[in-house]
C-alpha cells in the first residue's frame, strides 16, 4: 500500500471523516460501511461518475447504490479545497543514537515494572510511542490514566533525572 499526498490524502481525510460520523450515526462499526482498503482506493483513483467506483475492489453495489453519490461529492470538495487545506503529513527526524540508547533503557524500565505488576510490556506502550514520550510528546498513552501510574510518572522521573536504574547481578533495581 503506498503512500497517500496531497489531494489523495486530503480526499482520505474527507471520506474516512464521513463514514466515521455516518458509523455514529448508524451505530454501525465504520468498517461494515467501507473498508479501510476501499477508503484508499477511493482516495487514489477519486472518481468522478458511479460507473467508476464499480471497478474499486471491495465496495459492494449496494454501497454505491446508497451512498455512491455522497462520494463523489465528498470526492469533489476535497479536490475543490485549496491545497493550504490540504493535511500535511509530519516528517519525524530519526534519532540520534544517544536518544535511541535512552529508548533502549526506557523500554526495559516499561518490562520491569511489567514484571512486577505482571502485565504484558506490549499492552502498555511501543517503542515509537517511547519515541514520541521521549520528545515531550503528552498525547501518548503514557501521559495519563493507567499507564501513567505503572511506567509513565517512573519514565518522567527516569527522564528527570530523578529516578536510577541498576542490576544486582540478575535483579534489576529502581531508586529514586
Amino acid at each position: 500500500m503506498g503512500k497517500l499526498k496531497g489531494q489523495a490524502l486530503a480526499i482520505l481525510q474527507q471520506l474516512a471523516a464521513w463514514r466515521e460520523q455516518h458509523a455514529m450515526t448508524t451505530n454501525r462499526p465504520k468498517r461494515w460501511l467501507l473498508k479501510d482498503e476501499v477508503l484508499l482506493d477511493l482516495a487514489r483513483i477519486a472518481p468522478t461518475q458511479l460507473t467508476a467506483m464499480t471497478k474499486i475492489r471491495g465496495i459492494e453495489k449496494g454501497t454505491i447504490n446508497r451512498h455512491g453519490q455522497t462520494l463523489l461529492t465528498l470526492i469533489q470538495q476535497a479536490k475543490a479545497s485549496p491545497q493550504t487545506n490540504w493535511p500535511k503529513i509530519k516528517q519525524t527526524k530519526a534519532l540520534n543514537p544517544q536518544q535511541d540508547a535512552v529508548i533502549d533503557i526506557m523500554l526495559t524500565l516499561v518490562k520491569h515494572y511489567c514484571i512486577q505488576h505482571h502485565v504484558s510490556p506490549n499492552a502498555v506502550t511501543s517503542r515509537k510511542e517511547l519515541e514520541k514520550f521521549l520528545l515531550n510528546d503528552d498525547s501518548t498513552r503514557l501521559s495519563q490514566g493507567w499507564r501513567h501510574e505503572l511506567v509513565g510518572q517512573h519514565l518522567t522521573a527516569f527522564l528527570d533525572g530523578q529516578l536510577t536504574l541498576s542490576a544486582n547481578r540478575q535483579q534489576l533495581t529502581t531508586s529514586i
